[in-house]
């Protein structure tokens, strides 16, 4: 049996560094990106690919 690839989760790291060299919350990162709390912890966990999202949106603020 193959192994399931792993999506998301080195972006998510890179957000998640990013994120806290502002420093910011993640509840302070998802109002400012427009988005719900759980949407921003799905992007650092990994369970949720960030290419759901615009670059032009995280670059903006």
């Amino acid at each position: 049996m193959a192994a399931r690839p792993v999506t998301g989760t080195i972006t998510g790291f890179v957000l998640r560094t990013a994120r806290e060299s502002i420093p910011r919350t993640q509840a302070a990162m998802a109002e400012t990106l427009g988005v719900d709390l759980a949407t921003v912890q799905g992007w650092e966990s990994g369970r949720r690919p960030l290419a759901n999202m615009r670059a032009v949106d995280l670059l903006d603020e």
